[in-house]
């Protein structure tokens, strides 16, 4: 996934979780687990949820703003998530395997029945012949900003009941 939404889709979440328009001037922690792209680390070590565990809870640890901490690991935290489209070493060093989500939405006619088709590939290492470090908008994106809706849903809710109360009457 690009650098551009890597920052942008999580900085969109929290702000639907109620933080500042600001919190976006934070949104390079989003793609801090790139600075190692041109190592043998990246999509490994720099992507592993294990690793990234240990660094969020220094963070937060060590800050005293503990909201600003939290953002800043959900900053940390996003960047695998998102990138599980591709190969991704998400349980680096307790496994070498790469792990790569499948997932397919499919709008069946004329039923228009939603089919979600998921599954996880698993690879070894040494199989692993091509890392897509590029790829389109993948399903998993479009999972994020379903999600992002929700959150801003649930954050505006009182607007929207109100606003669903108004055309009742």
């Amino acid at each position: 996934m690009d650098p551009l939404m890597h920052m942008l889709i999580p900085s969109l979440m929290l702000i639907a979780m109620g933080f500042r328009k600001r919190i976006m001037l934070w949104s390079f922690f989003a793609i801090l687990p790139d600075a190692l792209y041109f190592t043998e680390f990246h999509r490994n070590l720099s992507h592993s949820l294990v690793a990234l565990g240990f660094v969020s809870a220094a963070i937060y640890y060590l800050m005293k703003n503990k909201r600003l901490a939290a953002a800043l690991v959900f900053f940390l935290i996003s960047h695998p998530i998102l990138d599980i489209g591709g190969y991704v070493a998400v349980l680096y060093p307790v496994t070498d395997n790469y792990f790569r989500l499948h997932s397919d939405i499919i709008i069946r006619n004329p039923q228009h029945v939603l089919d979600f088709d998921t599954w996880l590939e698993v690879i070894p290492p040494g199989q692993l012949t091509m890392v897509y470090d590029s790829y389109p908008l993948q399903t998993i994106t479009v999972l994020f900003w379903l999600l992002f809706i929700a959150a801003l849903a649930l954050a505006e809710r009182q607007k929207i009941i109100k606003g669903v109360k108004g055309l009742l009457h």
